[in-house]
C-alpha cells in the first residue's frame, strides 16, 4: 500500500468531513482543537507545506536534507565585476593591493568584457627576492601596470574555448601563449588552476605564476606574434 503524505492525508481528511461544514458544525482537527472551517484549514495548512518545500536553504548555508549548498559561480550577485571579486576573494590580497595602487580598479570594473588570469598570493611570493616591493614603489608604477595589464584579455573566454586556442592578445596588444598538457591549460608558464568564475564584466582565472612581459623577464610567443591562427582578444587604449 502506497505511503500517503501528511499534506495529503489532511486534503483527504477535509473530503470526508466536508460534509459538515454545511451547518457550521465545528470539526475536530488533527492537533485536538476544533475549527468551523476545516476545508479552508487544510487548505492553508497544504499550501504552507508547499512553500516550506520550495524553501530548500536553511540558514546555515545547509539544505533540509542536511547536505551543504554547492558554491555555484558568481553572476550578478555579490561579485558584479572582476574588481569585486579579487577585492573579496583572500587568495588575491596580494593582487587587489596591485590593482588599487596602478588605479586599474575602473578598468576592471568597467562594462568589459574581459578575462583576467589572476596570480595568488603564492604566485606572488615566487617572485625573485625584493621583486614585488621593487615593482610597489612609485618611480616603478608603470612597469607594475604594464605587468598587471599583460594579465587582462578583452573577452569573456570559457574554459572550453580556452582550451582550443593556441595564443590570446592582451589589452595592450601582446601575444599570450595558450597551451595544454595532460587536460591542463597553461597561459605562458603559469598552470590556470580551475575552470574559472564568470563574473557580470567577465572571468577570472587564478593561475599559479605571475606572468611578465617580453622585456621584464617574460617570453614572447613567436608563433603568436605573427598572427597566426587560434588567437583571441585585442587590444584596448584604456
Amino acid at each position: 500500500f502506497l505511503k500517503v503524505r501528511p499534506m495529503v492525508a489532511l486534503v483527504l481528511l477535509g473530503l470526508t468531513c466536508g460534509c459538515q461544514t454545511a451547518n457550521n458544525t465545528p470539526v475536530k482537527k488533527p492537533d485536538g482543537t476544533s475549527s468551523q472551517h476545516p476545508i479552508q484549514d487544510i487548505r492553508d495548512e497544504a499550501a504552507n507545506q508547499v512553500r516550506g518545500d520550495q524553501s530548500h536553504e536553511t540558514k546555515d548555508g545547509m539544505h533540509r536534507d542536511g547536505k551543504a549548498i554547492k558554491d555555484e559561480p558568481s553572476r550578478d550577485g555579490e561579485h558584479k565585476t572582476i574588481a569585486d571579486l579579487v577585492a573579496k576573494e583572500h587568495r588575491f590580497n596580494t593582487l587587489a593591493k596591485l590593482i588599487k595602487s596602478s588605479n586599474l580598479v575602473d578598468t576592471l570594473k568597467g562594462n568589459g568584457p574581459y578575462t583576467l588570469f589572476a596570480p595568488t598570493n603564492s604566485a606572488f611570493d615566487e617572485l625573485p627576492s625584493g621583486t614585488l616591493n621593487s615593482l610597489q614603489r612609485t618611480e616603478n608604477g608603470d612597469k607594475l601596470r604594464k605587468i598587471l595589464r599583460y594579465h587582462v584579455v578583452s573577452g569573456s573566454i570559457t574554459h572550453d574555448e580556452l582550451m582550443k586556442l593556441k595564443s590570446l592578445r592582451t589589452i595592450d596588444g601582446q601575444m599570450l601563449r595558450v597551451t595544454v598538457k595532460d587536460h591542463e591549460v597553461y597561459v605562458n608558464d603559469a598552470k590556470v588552476e580551475s575552470k574559472g568564475t564568470k563574473i557580470g564584466n567577465g572571468m577570472v582565472y587564478p593561475i599559479n605564476a605571475v606572468l611578465l612581459p617580453p622585456g621584464q623577464g617574460g617570453t614572447q610567443n613567436p608563433s603568436a606574434t605573427q598572427g597566426q591562427g587560434g588567437t583571441q582578444g585585442q587590444s584596448s587604449n584604456m
